[in-house]
């Protein structure tokens, strides 16, 4: 922005971060031209009278042939000859209805709004490139247009792209400068003329003698790139007593080294944020509830001697209440790192208690996700505890001092010795294997005896091993308050959310071979880890046209694990698998008579379902479902199945119009689906149209309807896509229990690119947004720990569910109507592209449903409550929480 405002209001302007340079979608050099292209300006000599609206509606008149052919209102790739198209523009002042001729509509068919894009890569398409170019050229050169920019020549740069033309390389030089801003321009000497900025100047002074020259100009904020932003300097700080030599963090306040702030659980706080004032975090949170927040951290100055800022410490204590309760650190609150992905903050990698030391580097904002975990027995109260944020000596260094080399060596030695002593082998006798550990054990205990070790022998648990520099007050301080509710969040979920696991993927990563050991071993550990997150996870193989083999249970119904599965109360639905789908064999068959035998005997199975197609889309699909269906009956007259669409069958004469086709498949599957569940992206911002979809269905026959995202729908409108907003993740939610939907599914949770080692780079899947269908990561990417590592969206997925619980308490009080005007009035929810921008209205809406459980409990309890009674408020929601309950 500094550098934007100092080129000038005339001049177009693009800012580009080294991570869009790496996208796993773009190439680099399309990444360059597209951020170069975005920073062409042309300014039109020109007039031209122009109309500016909403476009509410494109409506094309075609064969009735080719309407039922299914598919979207505007026909693609399509002749427009003999068809009649109407645009209907909605302006402020006027609604108006534009006749369309044929090529309009020709154009509109071809092309539409993604045909600027190579179909898998997203890039621009060469031609389209080509065809701009030499409309911009003949433009200036007859003086239609010219071109606003700098006439720096120092700093002009010309784009060499191997395929443009000669003329294109004419035209290209005269449109773009280019200025290059890196991490370590203040340190080499970029050389910038007549730069707005001083530390962007060369930092040697001239004739190789070279004195550094320090500029008392405070830095730009809001500028990217190290040396320029939010306060950050290389030599230290400026008129402080830290001087300009080395920073021993042992001797120096933390807070005069780094930047600490907090920041709410749906911010997304990237490399550049800003840093903020420090407050101290009062948190809200049923019984059986998770609520996290952020802690962010950005070095003012550097204490390292490496490549990085510096290291810091993070530790926290347990949280205690004024009766003696606890909430334990490792066990109820633990503390994960943010990792960006594709440039975005997203992957949340656990931090080690024992060794919570993590690496700043120069000029970039880090972030730590704080989560606390209430569990079902909790006591209601204030629990207070405190975080400490130390700068400290990078571990290199540290370990350097601490230890001589040849106490390295000993200690080498002796670990060598150890696994030597530890390694499977066939022992003679039983004598011989005791004799072995013995002396492992032996061994271990005089390295513990060492000196190095001295301190950790007198320490008692984690919360006595923070440091001396903690206890002299040289750490950053934040406070932490948790008000626990006096009600608890149900174990079981009012809305069955199904999400997928692809069991192929893990496969494939880990190496497995389908029905070993190690393969359950690996499909049990993803299914316990995914309940934490209140969604019923289910494992899945694609097969051919969209067929699909679902499967809550890797074990038959008769194994012991069975019952274990389908039997644990926070599995709110679960799939039973179709062997036949893939394998129509008679032993496929009859393994499947019994798994229902079996399974209808059990009171779970009322949760179950059999998903049997994805999006079926034409005739041919659709009877191959009522034809399974069919069979599934006769072994249960009971049976649920589970059919995702979002279209009506193509070839049919369900309806004249797609999407009232789409609104009668209730009738084409009736009696072969009890669960409907359509596409939001159908929908869009449509609510209205919901009321159409739920008349068709027959509750009275067991009928419901779920919701499902996959892809779209895009921005704004809620997803899990990278690099949406945090309350957007979570709005996913509340758009469903807005409109009404009974259950949720979503496709994937781990449907990243194939790969065949652990450790590999994660790829998401080309053609699908960034992120859809990837809601965690291996944990073998990150570090040595095969524990699966959570996103901020996943995380976000579990505070929509928690959300939905709060207003179905509230609603169970006060009725439907009331809850949906709780989630307007507060401003959190009033349509899929109308909700919450920040997280202070959420705060607001849970605040007012425990207050009306608490006025709830009074009132049976025959006292007299008033939200306005500073008592009453601080027994619900604690003294540093009453602005946030007395808010509504």
């Amino acid at each position: 922005m500094g550098i934007a405002k100092s080129l000038g209001a005339e001049t177009p302007f693009a800012s580009v971060a080294a991570s869009e340079l790496f996208s796993l979608d773009l190439s680099k050099t399309e990444a360059l031209t597209q951020a170069f292209r975005r920073a062409i300006g042309v300014r039109i000599k020109e007039e031209a009278e122009i109309i500016e609206g909403e476009v509410v509606e494109i409506s094309i008149d075609r064969p009735v042939s080719a309407a039922a052919a299914g598919g979207s209102s505007v026909p693609s790739g399509v002749a427009a000859a003999g068809k009649a198209g109407r645009l209907t523009l909605k302006t402020t002042d006027m609604e108006t209805v534009y006749e369309l001729g044929g090529k309009m509509i020709e154009a509109l068919g071809t092309q539409g709004f993604l045909a600027l894009f190579t179909g898998d890569t997203g890039e621009i398409r060469a031609e389209v490139q080509e065809q701009i170019d030499t409309k911009v050229a003949e433009w200036i050169e007859e003086g239609k247009s010219e071109i606003p920019c700098t006439e720096d020549d120092n700093i002009r740069k010309i784009l060499d792209i191997s395929r443009a033309t000669p003329r294109q390389h004419n035209t290209r030089a005269r449109l773009i400068t280019v200025i290059l801003r890196g991490a370590t321009a203040g340190r080499v000497g970029v050389p910038v003329p007549n730069s707005p900025f001083p530390r962007a100047a060369p930092r040697g002074g001239g004739g190789g003698g070279g004195k550094t020259q320090h500029s008392s100009v405070p830095p730009v904020e809001g500028v990217a790139g190290g040396g320029t932003s939010y306060g950050w300097v290389d030599g230290g700080l400026q008129g402080s007593s830290l001087g300009n030599g080395a920073i021993d963090p042992t001797k120096v306040h933390s807070a005069d080294l780094l930047h600490v702030w907090s920041m709410p659980s749906t911010a997304n706080v990237n490399q550049q944020e800003a840093p903020r004032p420090l407050e101290h975090v009062n948190l809200l949170a049923a019984r059986n509830e998770r609520e996290s927040f952020q802690i962010a951290l950005r070095p003012k100055v550097s204490w390292a001697t490496s490549g990085i800022a510096g290291s810091v410490q993070v530790q926290c204590t347990d949280l205690c209440s004024s009766a003696g309760d606890r909430l334990v650190v490792g066990q109820s609150i633990t503390l994960r790192r943010v990792v960006p992905m594709l440039g975005v903050p997203d992957a949340l990698v656990p931090i080690d208690p024992l060794n919570s030391q993590i690496n700043l580097l120069p000029g970039e904002t880090s972030a730590i996700w704080v989560s606390l975990n209430v569990p079902c027995g909790q006591q209601p109260g204030l629990y207070e505890g405190e975080i400490f944020i130390t700068a400290v000596r990078a571990e290199a260094e540290s370990r350097g001092e601490s230890l001589t080399k040849s106490e390295r060596y000993q200690l080498y030695r002796k670990l060598r010795s150890c696994i030597d002593i530890a390694e499977p082998r066939d022992y003679s006798s039983s004598e011989e294997m005791v004799q072995r550990l013995t002396s492992a054990s032996t061994t271990l205990r005089r390295m513990l005896a060492l000196p190095s070790f001295q301190d950790c022998q007198d320490n008692n648990g984690l919360g006595d091993m923070m440091d001396e520099d903690i206890m002299n007050n040289v750490a950053v301080r934040l406070k932490l308050r948790l008000t626990v509710w006096d009600f608890t969040l149900p174990l079981t979920p009012s809305l069955p959310a199904v999400f997928g696991i692809s069991e192929t993927v893990i496969e494939d990563r880990f190496c497995l071979e389908h029905g070993t050991k190690g393969w359950y071993d690996a499909l049990d550990h993803h299914f316990r880890w995914l309940l934490q997150y209140r969604i019923s996870p289910f494992f899945c193989r694609w097969g051919d046209s969209m067929r699909i083999l679902a499967y809550t249970c890797p074990w038959p119904a008769d194994h012991p694990k069975a019952n274990e599965y389908y039997s644990d109360p926070r599995l709110a639905a679960y799939a039973v698998p179709y062997a036949p789908i893939l394998s129509s064999t008679d032993a496929a068959k009859n393994s499947l008579r019994r798994e229902v035998e079996i399974l209808k005997s059990e009171p779970h199975w009322s949760k179950s379902y059999f998903y049997l197609w994805d999006e079926p889309l034409n005739t041919e699909q659709y009877d191959v479902i009522r034809s399974i269906s069919n069979e599934l009956r006769t072994y249960a007259s009971d049976v649920r199945i589970l059919t995702t669409y979002y279209c009506g069958p193509s070839g049919s004469e369900l309806a004249p119009s797609t999407f009232e086709a789409f609104v009668k498949v209730p009738n084409v599957l009736r009696p072969h689906t009890q669960i409907f569940c359509t596409s939001e992206w159908v929908l869009g911002t449509r609510e209205d149209l919901v009321k159409d979809i739920v008349a068709e269905l027959r509750p009275d026959l067991g009928e419901e309807w779920w919701t499902y995202v996959c892809m779209g729908p895009s921005d704004p409108q809620p997803n899990w896509h990278l690099g949406m907003r945090g309350t957007q993740h979570r709005a996913v939610m509340w758009r469903v229990w807005k409109e009404g939907g009974t259950g949720f599914l979503y496709w994937g949770t781990n449907c990243y690119e194939k790969a065949m080692i652990p450790s590999a780079e994660i790829c998401f899947r080309r053609g699908l947004p960034p992120g859809d269908g990837v809601l965690f990561y291996p944990g073998e990417v990150f570090s040595s720990s095969h524990e699966p590592v959570a996103s901020t969206r996943l995380e976000r997925v579990l505070s929509g569910m928690q959300d939905i619980e709060y207003l179905k308490l509230y609603s169970s009080r006060y009725g439907r109507e009331e809850g949906l005007a709780l989630l307007e009035k507060t401003g959190v929810y009033l349509g899929p592209d109308r909700y919450a921008l920040d997280h202070g209205p959420i705060d607001v809406m849970r605040g007012e449903v425990a207050i009306q459980k608490k006025e709830a409990a009074y009132r049976t309890s025959g006292r007299s409550f008033k939200k306005n009674n500073q008592s009453d408020l601080a027994d619900i929601c604690g003294q540093e929480s009453q602005q946030r309950a007395t808010f509504v």
